[in-house]
């Protein structure tokens, strides 16, 4: 389960209103206070904040700085209605990501799934790998190699790079799961690496159909 902390409004009445999209995601403290949100988000140890921007004062990109330290987060998440250019770079890191208000939390939940998918992998999903590896594989080898010669309707490649992402994942969770065994520890690694690829293929499926529906491409 993924902890979050929220600095927004109307976030946490989302969440109350959605449920699949909350999945594997655990709000666990909000408020719109900046001087609240420094002094009792740290405490709760949330592994994602989202920070709307018009709540973080003057000096937005140093509060983001100061905020993700002191929560030790993986990931930040800066919410805006308008905001320059110059910021929205200033903003922008490796761990910080800024996302156009309004979002909904099915595309909140996308922004979070390396969060998400690293969480499950370490075992602290309440969902366990085992029911997630029954699901069968969503897309078969036509669909992914059409996705990777799909032009995207915004300037990037996500479409390409996830579906051949998914491909690889797929292909490990199935070499994996008829690799040799020469003894039981070996049969218990395998049968771990093709329940966390299993995992991990399903969630990065899950990303390609939210993408694929942003987009606006047909997967049938």
């Amino acid at each position: 389960m993924v902890k979050l902390a929220v600095l927004d409004a109307s976030l946490p009445a989302q969440f109350e209103e959605t449920d699949g999209a909350t999945e594997n995601l655990d709000l666990t403290y909000h408020t719109t206070s900046l001087d609240a949100f420094r002094r009792d988000a740290p405490r709760h140890g949330p592994q994602v904040l989202l920070l709307n921007l018009g709540l973080l004062g003057e000096h937005p990109a140093r509060e983001v700085r100061a905020l993700e330290d002191a929560c030790r987060a993986e990931l930040v998440i800066v919410l805006y209605n308008f905001a320059t250019r110059s910021l929205l770079r200033e903003l922008t890191g490796q761990t910080v990501k800024v996302v156009k208000l309004p979002v909904s939390l099915a595309s909140l939940r996308s922004n979070m799934l390396g969060v998400i998918i690293r969480s499950i992998l370490e075992g602290d999903a309440e969902q366990s790998p085992r029911e997630l590896e029954l699901a069968p594989k969503r897309f078969d080898p036509v669909a992914l190699g059409r996705l990777q010669e799909r032009t995207s309707v915004v300037d990037c490649e996500c479409p390409n790079h996830l579906s051949g992402l998914v491909q690889s994942l797929g292909a490990f969770e199935d070499y994996s799961k008829e690799c040799e065994n020469r003894s039981p520890d070996d049969a218990r690694v395998h049968r771990m690496l093709y329940e966390k690829s299993a995992v991990a293929r399903g969630l990065m499926e899950e990303a390609l159909v939210e993408l694929c529906r942003f987009e606006g491409i047909e997967l049938t």
